[in-house]
């Protein structure tokens, strides 16, 4: 424990305990410290002689440019610096010069058509469109270095620099740079490029909360980040983040110097602060990014933060209620009630069996007078107990040099105290916290109400499992068993209808891979009620047959594996160690907080030499420690929780009566708990397996190839084939909308990274190789208007992300978009070689599962039987049929390529990068998380470039109503599996470009969104989003105007459709051929024409999103969801909860399964 610090005199160094003499080995290096700064919170010595060790340098891959060193300071805490290399210059081959704004472009953008931006061309001087935009025509004359900047304490300076920061909305001359708002942005602009990554890991979690105090840990992170914000005057800025629960509510606090929350968020702008912070099972990390000039301000001030706390009582309460309004988000969370549940299965008294959040009641727990006085006391014995350098990790990363981060960090750290606690990996773990699932609950299938339909199969292994990185043998047997193969166990779970995916893995989370013990865990994604019979023809089910059938299933295929031959094994081990191995030495470190903190918690786990390499398999194959561990997945170990949606819940309760009713105390949710029949799959896993079981492995790769990989900037075009895969992805709003936008483009290659071709993989990170020292030195000056540019890779995925101001987004994804598609004729093949290719290495469900326009046939592709479809497979790969049963159609979608647009992005921003998308003859659907969505005519139906069918609608949600509603009953005389492909096809038909003349005619812009009934709704559904300007139209007239729309697509052309139209469409769309056109008309008919609509639209205001419970401020909720309960935070009664709150109309749309309780709510009017 820390000394204690009472009847210290002020301004004099705190005590602390000397730590051991270092080894002879490690160098000893006194440091002298610059002149203290002027600053009140500072208590750092003047001269103090500080020692620390340097250790050994860790090893890192060859593609890593970083020069790292690692420190162990005097008070135990480990550092790792880590400098960046110097940004590459221009190459060469690309030739640059000045263009509009003085931005450094290539020379051959010159020569793209002007209406590639619309009536502007790129090298057409223009006025800047937001005063954001700097001018780069002059380098900035007032750049700091990080030795040379200096606090601000003077009160009245503050006050000074936020007025000028709101003075009438503009920019005026802070006193810390240029006071010409252009050339403020640039300073801005040059700093980014020099922004400085810091994380701090604690060695303390939820685990360690008291046993009378749940939830301490976590409401000491966010009470010290307040205590820190409001001891720290004009810095309190620094801690602000994006679209996070818990750091919402730290920022809006504020302090007597900062009331106006915008102001914090325009001046840290102009600072380049981020911060945050997170508490785990184990583990506490602190992280910002900061501009390198304001480097040594934070370091000061979050070495303060650690060392000397502010604690007052008077804001106790207040933050409890915001842990506490935390918790309740959570509670719509089925990852947040799993964990509870898994964790409440622990031994009585075992760390893990704690409340992690916490919330009002765990925080709070004595009487009024005095509970408040006793939680200060635990927070501050708390931190005095574990914040301590003994059981911290920092990393920092910079373009500075290793001396001068090495002076900083060395210089503030060392007011840490040293502490008496040990780093995670030298902490011994008492014998009673070892096994902690060996418990009698533990070894049962729960059910819980949730919101999805999914099963989740967990075995509790001992801690070494997770620590053992050499071997990494539990990500050796997920891989083989998520095979894709005929062979693999999805195959048989899809063949037999129970599933339609599939996962198995080691979550790498503190929850499940930590000291206690290491969860190794199948997930899958339920089917509802269908099973298949001998024959392969459908019948309903019952969903408990299929849950035992399903562990049936596993365990029958773990017995098999166990039966493999060593040759088999060894084989499939080579290719896996080949593979991980190659992820690993192609694999290039980007910068930011979340490198920094996973280098920090490495610290906290592995040993020093393997912080950066724990992704590298270095032992050879031992058969026998292999199949020990593969013999530990056993049912007297296994624990099963299935999570069924209410109305799954509702069709089974007679069964559900038979099972023993739970209810764990902090998920409020409902549990029912089943006996696992564990002698019955105990002999699945022994019975001699009739069929042998073929382990896949893929060609080695050839000399030649090894020879082309080792070019990098010698890349085939053809390689360009590995990314016309891609995937829908949807990020977090980042900021307000007025500063920032988003894309992000995901480019798939094949399946997943351990069953992806070894020879493609290199080709993939020769890719990201090329594009990162090649594309982002050029991109980069872009980056220095505002823009961050970052391309890495996700598993398989090539992703490239675009944040910066909107104005500037279509420059930048062009210059990308030329680079990756140098050839724009050869694009088309190019994405039919991808395809063909895809399919030749085995990818059906997980790329299938990326193409949103077929998403809905994925669980049917087993029983497919279309000649056309068969005749393709032979024809495209020159193969049997039955190898591809399991394939979706997904080479009809290989040239679609899918973004995502996040930010107050203009009508015009949207336009200009939808035409660059289409220039390349892909078909973008960049459909905006809540503000702009655009469609833009596939090549298919191809115009000239001028005539390009294009339509936007831009949603500002400041002036703009949202309104969504349930458009059609479901036709009962239909199948579902049947009614689901017409519901499919139509809401194709609807989104279809051509039909934007229809939606103009009705002023209303629409968004329809098809949701799949196997996973969301007892019904198939189209959703209508509904966007009108806000006090203008009544909800009655956007209900008539969607009405009237649904009546025009009869009329106009659904009606008079023929069927050489309808097999065209069926075509473009991989639409099954069994689909008649007639059963289409027939349903529309009955559900849009005869009977009408079944619903009333939910008015949504969203012109503000505050931060009250679960993200919605109730005032700013005009017309929403109106609650019986006078409070409306607290539960309501379930008949009067049909449907839950939500932050916007897309959420409420696309995420309707977690708010439709049931369909007739809808019908019966109750929502106005």
């Amino acid at each position: 424990m820390a000394p204690s610090k009472k009847g210290r005199k002020k301004g004099t160094a705190p005590s602390r305990r000397t730590p051991p003499r270092a080894p002879k080995s490690a160098v000893k290096r006194p440091v002298s410290s610059p002149p203290s700064v002027k600053d009140t919170a500072s208590k750092q010595p003047k001269n103090p002689k500080l020692h620390y060790e340097v250790l050994p340098t860790p090893a890192k891959s060859s593609m890593d440019q970083n020069n790292y060193k690692l420190l162990k300071l005097r008070n135990n805490i480990k550092v790792l610096l880590i400098q960046q290399p110097t940004k590459p210059s221009q190459p060469s081959c690309c030739p640059r010069r000045k263009g509009a704004q003085g931005l450094i472009i290539d020379s051959e953008l010159s020569t793209f058509p002007p209406s590639t931006f619309g009536s502007q061309s790129l090298t057409e001087k223009s006025e800047p469109r937001s005063f954001l935009l700097p001018s780069l025509t002059e380098p900035s004359s007032t750049k700091k270095s990080w030795k040379s900047s200096q606090f601000i304490t003077n009160p009245s300076e503050v006050d000074r620099l936020i007025q000028a920061c709101t003075e009438d909305g503009s920019t005026r001359d802070l006193g810390c740079g240029p006071s010409d708002p252009c050339q403020l942005g640039a300073e801005k602009a040059e700093s980014e490029d020099e922004a400085v990554s810091v994380s701090l890991v604690i060695g303390v979690g939820s685990s360690q909360d008291y046993k009378h105090r749940s939830g301490l840990a976590h409401f000491c992170e966010v009470y010290s980040n307040i205590s820190f914000l409001r001891s720290q005057c004009v810095l309190i800025i620094i801690i602000i983040t994006y679209n996070t629960v818990h750091s919402q509510h730290m920022v809006h606090h504020g302090c007597e110097k900062f009331k106006e929350e915008d102001s914090y968020f325009k001046y840290v702008m102009t600072k380049g602060y981020e911060f945050n912070a997170y508490t785990a099972a184990t583990l506490t990390a602190y992280y910002f990014r900061v501009q390198g000039a304001h480097l040594e301000q934070g370091l000061d001030l979050l070495s303060n933060m650690m060392a000397e706390p502010t604690f007052e009582e008077n804001m106790c309460k207040r933050e409890v209620q915001a842990v506490d309004n935390e918790y309740m988000l959570k509670e719509h969370s089925d990852l947040e009630a799993y964990v509870l549940l898994l964790w409440s299965l622990a031994k009585n008294d075992h760390p893990l069996k704690m409340f992690s959040c916490g919330n009002f009641e765990t925080l709070l727990i004595k009487d009024e007078k005095s509970k408040v006085q006793d939680l200060k006391k635990d927070l501050v014995n708390f931190h005095k107990e574990n914040y301590v350098g003994s059981a911290m990790t920092f990393c920092i990363q910079g373009y500075d040099t290793l001396l001068n981060m090495e002076e900083l960090v060395v210089k503030h750290l060392d007011v840490v105290p040293v502490g008496d606690k040990c780093l995670r990996k030298e902490m011994a773990i008492p014998s009673n916290h070892r096994d902690p699932y060996n418990t009698s609950e533990f070894k049962k299938m729960y059910i819980m109400e949730g919101n999805t339909l999914q099963m989740l199969i967990a075995w509790a292994l001992p801690p070494e499992v997770g620590q053992d990185f050499k071997n990494n043998p539990f990500e050796f047997w997920g891989s083989l068993l998520e095979d894709e193969g005929t062979h693999g166990l999805p195959y048989l779970l899809r063949q037999r209808g129970l599933i339609t995916d599939f996962s198995a893995s080691i979550p790498d989370i503190d929850y499940w891979r930590n000291e206690y013990c290491t969860m190794f865990e199948v997930r899958l994604v339920l089917r509802k009620n269908v099973v298949l019979n001998c024959d392969g023809h459908k019948k309903e089910g019952n969903l408990f047959i299929n849950l035992e059938n399903i562990m049936e299933t596993v365990y029958e295929y773990l017995g098999k594996l166990r039966q493999t031959s060593l040759k088999q094994r060894k084989a499939a081990w080579e290719e896996f160690s080949k593979t991980k191995n190659e992820y690993f030495d192609y694999s290039i470190p980007v910068e930011g907080v979340n490198y920094t903190t996973k280098c920090a918690v490495a610290l906290q786990t592995l040993p020093d030499e393997a912080i950066l390499t724990s992704e590298r398999v270095v032992t050879e194959y031992n058969d026998q420690v292999m199949r020990g561990y593969l013999e530990q997945l056993t049912p007297s170990n296994m624990n099963v929780i299935t999570i069924l949606p209410r109305e799954v819940v509702n069709t089974y309760a007679a069964e559900l009566k038979k099972c023993d009713a739970a209810v764990e105390p902090y998920t409020k949710r409902k549990f029912w708990s089943k006996l696992i029949e564990v002698e019955r799959l105990n002999k699945l896993l022994k019975n001699k397996a009739t069929t042998p079981l073929l382990i896949p492995t893929n060609n080695p790769i050839s000399s030649e190839s090894q020879t082309q990989f080792a070019c990098v900037h010698k890349i085939p075009p053809k390689l360009i084939a590995l990314n016309a895969k891609c995937q829908v992805t949807h990020v977090g709003n980042f900021g307000d909308d007025w500063f920032i936008g988003n894309v992000n483009i995901h480019t798939f290659s094949s399946a997943s990274v351990f069953r992806l071709n070894h020879t493609n993989l290199c080709k993939l990170y020769l890719l990201q190789s090329y594009l990162q020292q090649v594309v982002l030195p050029d991109a980069s000056e872009i980056g220095r208007a505002g823009l961050q540019v970052s391309i890495d890779l996700v598993y398989d995925s090539l992703r490239i992300q675009l944040s910066g101001f909107p104005n500037n987004l279509p420059l930048a994804l062009k210059k990308i978009m030329l680079h990756i598609f140098p050839n724009e004729e050869s694009i088309s093949q190019v994405a039919f070689d991808a395809a063909k290719e895809s399919l030749l290495y085995g990818v059906s469900h997980s790329l299938g599962q990326g193409a949103f326009l077929i998403n809905n046939l994925l669980d049917e592709a087993v029983t497919c039987d279309s000649p056309s479809f068969r005749n393709a497979i032979n024809t495209i790969c020159n193969v049997d049929f039955q190898t591809f049963v399991t394939f979706t159609r997904t080479f009809a979608n290989s040239t679609f390529v899918w973004a995502s647009l996040e930010g107050n992005m203009s009508a015009k921003n949207c336009e200009d990068i939808a035409i660059i998308l289409s220039t390349l003859n892909y078909y973008p659907v960049i459909s905006g998380w809540k503000n702009s969505t655009l469609l833009v005519k596939p090549e298919r139906f191809a115009l000239p470039l001028e005539k390009r069918c294009i339509r936007v609608k831009s949603e500002f949600r400041k002036e703009k109503n949202s309104v969504v509603r349930n458009c059609y009953q479901f036709a009962t005389n239909l199948h579902q599996t049947h009614a689901s492909v017409i519901v499919n096809f139509l809401g194709m038909c609807m989104r279809a470009p051509y039909f934007q003349i229809l939606r103009t005619e009705e002023q209303v812009g629409y968004k329809l969104h098809i949701l799949h009934f196997q996973n969301y709704l007892p019904y198939p559904c189209i959703f209508a989003d509904a966007v009108f300007p806000a006090h203008k139209t009544t909800l009655c007239e956007v209900d008539a105007k969607i009405d009237n729309f649904f009546v025009k697509f009869w009329e106009r052309n659904l009606k008079n459709m023929n069927d050489a139209e309808f097999r065209e469409l069926k075509h473009l769309w991989g639409i099954p051929d069994d689909l008649n056109l007639q059963d289409v008309k027939t349903f529309y008919e009955h559900a849009f024409i005869q009977n009408g609509p079944t619903g009333k639209g939910i008015k949504v205001h969203v012109s503000k999103i505050s931060v009250q419970v679960l993200g919605m401020d109730r005032e700013n909720c005009e017309g929403f969801i109106k609650c019986k309960e006078s409070n409306w935070a607290k539960p309501m009664k379930e008949k009067d909860q049909p449907i839950s709150f939500c932050t916007d109309a897309d959420d409420l749309c696309e995420g309707v399964h977690y708010f439709v309780r049931d369909i007739q709510w809808f019908r019966d009017g109750k929502f106005q």
